[in-house]
């Protein structure tokens, strides 16, 4: 039993030899607050802007760069092609539901909540 010791220790520590105490655990992503200031900062960052409807959740809103140009279908615009003026949508995201004109020119209504 003597001998058997040193090959049972060397059985029970071998998982542990892939471990150094110099790693460290990856990185968790941030929750609550932290993770609501990193959606500010990537939203600011990429020129949006956070809608403000009452007792919904927020939506980082995007200008358009091609608002009002006349369109006959979405892959015209920047944002979506409005069915009901033929024309590119101000924002990005949409919200509520808007009749637009798919990339095949078809209209349809979408909803985003």
């Amino acid at each position: 039993m003597i001998r058997a010791a040193p090959l049972l220790l060397a059985l029970a520590l071998g998982p542990l030899a892939a471990c150094q105490l110099g790693d460290t655990p990856p990185q968790l992503p941030p929750t609550g607050k932290a993770m609501a200031t990193q959606d500010d900062d990537r939203c600011l960052a990429s020129g949006g802007v956070w809608s403000h409807e009452d007792g919904k959740a927020r939506v980082c809103i995007h200008y358009t760069k091609d608002a009002g140009k006349i369109c006959t279908r979405s892959s015209e615009c920047d944002g979506a092609c409005l069915a009901r003026s033929g024309t590119c949508s101000p924002v990005k995201p949409l919200l509520g539901c808007q009749s637009i004109l798919t990339d095949s020119g078809m209209r349809m209504t979408q909803c985003v909540n």
